[in-house]
């Protein structure tokens, strides 16, 4: 039980705990949310031979995770603001910001544009990661460039382009 008089009492956790659309939403956002980050994990994990060059690529998408993080404050201050209403449309930022806005409660509008967005980025996310995984998996020696891995979300399934190597002379017979 929470007492009348405290700070928690006046945000009736128990109504928005209990909403079935909260719950729903919530639910929904965070298995979105999960898959999306899961995708772009597959992908840059399929082009790695080690440990430490997953690492070195896994930094970029720590800092992508800190930002929500850091804009947690002005968007449960301000849960329908400026800074709120862009970074839901920024697809991955959308599941964690739809959670914090929900005590807003956003416009009905704003829920299913914002989930318009994640369904098509998971589209997306998960066709790329598929092409990705494709070649990258079965990669080996030096680590794949950007622009590789770019060449191969362009290339048509089944077109695989070889690096090139530099053919070594042929030893002779001793």
């Amino acid at each position: 039980m929470i007492p009348t008089g405290s700070k928690l009492a006046e945000f009736k956790l128990a109504e928005v705990i209990g909403d079935p659309l909260y719950l729903t939403s919530f639910v929904a956002y965070f298995l979105a949310g999960y898959l999306l980050y899961a995708a772009i994990l597959v992908a840059l994990g399929s082009v790695c031979d080690s440990l430490k060059e997953a690492q070195n690529l896994l930094q970029p998408v720590f800092i992508l995770l800190i930002v929500p993080l850091l804009a947690m404050f002005p968007v449960v201050q301000d849960p329908n603001g400026m800074i709120a209403r862009v970074m839901t449309y920024i697809p991955i930022y959308t599941p964690f910001l739809m959670m914090n806005r929900a005590g807003g409660p956003p416009p009905a509008w704003e829920y299913l544009a914002s989930t318009v967005v994640i369904v098509v980025s998971l589209v997306i996310a998960f066709w790329a990661a598929g092409k990705i995984f494709r070649v990258g998996i079965l990669m080996t020696g030096k680590p794949p460039r950007i622009r590789e891995i770019l060449g191969w979300l362009r290339a048509p399934v089944g077109a695989v382009h070889a690096r090139h190597v530099e053919a070594q002379p042929p030893s002779s017979p001793s």
